[in-house]
């Protein structure tokens, strides 16, 4: 019961058409996925120059607030724009001297019930939310600790 040859041929190419075909879909997906990445990239980059601009305009708060817009709408990679929250808020933090705002924090900012009764009255709701209101204000706690952010 051996096979013959046209059915070890026909084996043969079938599985130089599965490899075929596996890999480009493989290469595909890579493309697809790199392009992506450098739409996510592009988004970032934008939004820490539009941010360092509007920086100059905020107080330290609002600056919380506009990285935490930016994460909601962020059309990117979501694991990327989550990621990204405090290169976001730092941008803003360090466009002009936060002093001022960092004395009138005082301590507060290492409380953790102080910063979860200020990441509700931004309305983050959930879990990845929650996160990133949290990574918001450690970057501006971070901030204060730094020298209050002088730029």
């Amino acid at each position: 019961m051996g096979t013959t040859v046209a059915q070890h041929e026909l084996g043969g190419r079938s599985l130089r058409w599965l490899l075929t075909a596996i890999s480009v879909l493989s290469l595909g997906l890579g493309w697809f996925s790199y392009g992506r990445y450098r739409q996510a990239e592009v988004e970032l980059r934008g939004a820490l120059v539009t941010l360092r601009q509007r920086g100059t305009q905020l107080d330290a708060e609002g600056c919380v607030e506009a990285g935490l817009q930016w994460t909601r709408d962020c059309s990117a990679l979501l694991d990327l724009c989550n990621a990204s929250v405090s290169r976001v808020v730092n941008a803003c933090l360090q466009a002009t001297d936060r002093s001022a705002d960092c004395r009138a924090f005082g301590r507060q900012l290492e409380d953790p019930r102080v910063v979860f009764r200020r990441c509700a009255k931004h309305g983050t709701h959930g879990r990845r939310g929650n996160k990133n209101c949290v990574e918001a204000y450690r970057m501006l706690a971070a901030t204060c600790r730094q020298g209050a952010g002088e730029s």
